[in-house]
């Protein structure tokens, strides 16, 4: 018997398939079969060994042939075995968002001994956090604690999607009297040290104390190690307005007790610490405005295409001459928050790498920043240099009309911004949003819901910044392109014309 094909191995017969071989082979060892009524002896073990057979055949087989093939293997296969056992990599979990929020406690109440795990608080978008720090809360006074999204998050479900930006978190479900709780916008991130966490070493300050700092990240990286006034640093300044993007570190002099960062509107005080010497030359030290209220932005599960995605970069990582591959593992394994990697060689500087960082919260922190860009600093060659920058951000906005069978409508809102926002999610640095797969996703939406035979239609969908939308339905739509510096994302239904998901920038109808 000849040796089956991959192709034969991944098909899957279907049951009725699998009955009539049998009964053909029993038709041609001349088999008597008398008795075909239910319940007769020959028909019932017809039956079984279909099923049976069916089990294996189109069940097992397919699976474990898929299961050695990246763009085969089945999810829970590629997550739980192959990507593990012949790639040593893990499947990223989905994580939890961390925010800084404040109490505060009128003059006729407290103090409170707020202990880790006992408050709930609340937004106004109906997400819940827990504290995970805890501390003493005078009467007339506030305190600072960081709390914990309720559960990971998950961006195709809403309630869980945990965004929540300033002056959002009002309410507390575990209430005090006379408390009340935010979680304000601040002018500055606290300071970070790539590959070890929060640093009071640098601190930065308004050089202005009447003006607030500008918008962006500064990196400031250890040349000489040594104490204040004798380690000298550089600096990056990364998407501040009016500022170009530094493409390479800056000479910043020496670590004295206060030094200006042209163009940020910030100060940066430098103080000694607890060990000798203090700044150590390839420290990267991160510092980003407005700071926050979110410390860690929670991200999903990774997806199946970005777990294959690090997998196939895994063998030119191995190449001692660096390739894109090498370049793009690296920026995912220096912190779980990247998610996409744009990789380009200097147009204009010998050896240089220009490697862009994106994820799921655009742009990335400063932290994420410095983390990826430490990351390559420790390992790169002496004549290689990658300088690392955030995506900035480009708007998909929609535009345009869906009609979808009587009584259907949530249903196919629902199942349309799950996969929009799957589709969205999984397009890299300067991929290209198409209007055929917004199409294809709507028309998918009402046949889960409503069947395959279900009705539908679709007209002047658009994307309205670029097509200028609506288009006239027999006008060939425009796609959306990112540049090889920015990344694709959703906008909220206040942002530009067209902002939220399917289910809140299309008009919808039922017939």
């Amino acid at each position: 018997m000849p040796s089956a094909t991959l192709l034969q191995l991944l098909g899957v017969p279907i049951e009725d398939d699998i009955r009539q071989q049998l009964l053909s082979d029993l038709n041609a060892a001349d088999f008597p079969i008398t008795d075909w009524e239910s319940g007769a002896v020959m028909k019932t073990f017809v039956e079984m060994i279909t099923r049976g057979v069916y089990l294996l055949v189109a069940k097992l087989i397919p699976v474990i042939t898929a299961g050695g093939f990246l763009n085969e293997a089945d999810e829970t296969w590629l997550k739980t075995m192959l990507a593990p056992q012949g790639y040593n990599l893990t499947a990223q979990p989905a994580t939890f968002t961390i925010q800084q929020a404040t109490l505060t406690c009128d003059a006729a109440n407290g103090p409170y001994t707020i202990a880790v795990g006992k408050l709930i608080a609340v937004t106004l978008a109906g997400r819940r956090y827990t504290n995970i720090t805890g501390g003493s809360l005078p009467t007339s006074g506030t305190l600072v604690l960081q709390v914990q999204s309720e559960g990971p998050n998950d961006s195709t479900n809403p309630a869980s999607n945990y965004i929540d930006g300033a002056n959002t978190m009002t309410a507390l479900v575990t209430p005090l009297a006379g408390v009340t709780i935010d979680n304000p916008a601040l002018d500055y991130t606290p300071t970070t040290l790539a590959g070890v966490g929060p640093n009071q070493t640098v601190l930065p300050s308004r050089t202005n104390p009447a003006v607030a700092p500008g918008s962006g990240t500064i990196l400031i990286s250890i040349v000489t190690s040594g104490q204040v006034g004798a380690a000298t640093f550089q600096y990056r300044r990364v998407g501040f307005a009016g500022v170009a993007t530094d493409t390479a570190f800056v000479s910043g002099g020496y670590t004295s007790a206060s030094a200006a960062i042209p163009g940020t509107g910030t100060t940066l005080a430098f103080s000694n610490g607890p060990s000798n010497p203090t700044f150590v030359a390839g420290q990267i030290f991160a510092i980003s405005s407005p700071g926050g209220p979110i410390i860690t932005q929670g991200r999903d599960e990774e997806t199946a295409a970005a777990l294959i995605a690090r997998c196939q970069a895994r063998w030119p990582a191995l190449s001692d001459v660096p390739t894109i591959g090498k370049y793009k593992l690296w920026a995912f394994a220096a912190d779980p928050q990247v998610t996409k990697v744009g990789v380009a060689t200097d147009p204009a500087k010998s050896l240089q790498t220009n490697v862009t960082i994106g994820g799921q919260v655009n742009p990335l922190s400063g932290t994420v920043l410095a983390n990826v860009q430490f990351y390559f600093d420790s390992r790169l060659g002496l004549a290689e240099k990658a300088v690392v920058t955030t995506a900035t951000t480009l708007f998909v906005p929609l535009s345009g009309f869906v009609t979808v069978p009587v009584g259907t409508t949530a249903a196919v809102q629902a199942a349309a911004d799950a996969a929009w926002s799957t589709y969205i999610a999984a397009i890299d640095i300067g991929g290209t949003a198409k209007v055929s797969e917004l199409q294809r996703i709507l028309g998918d939406a009402v046949k889960s819901v409503a069947g395959a035979a279900a009705q539908y239609d679709t007209r002047s969908l658009a994307f309205p910044l670029v097509a200028n939308a609506p288009v006239p339905p027999d006008s060939t739509p425009v796609n959306l392109a990112a540049t090889a510096s920015q990344v694709l994302v959703i906008p909220s239904p206040t942002d530009p014309p067209g902002g939220g998901l399917p289910s809140q920038a299309l008009i919808w109808y039922e017939a």
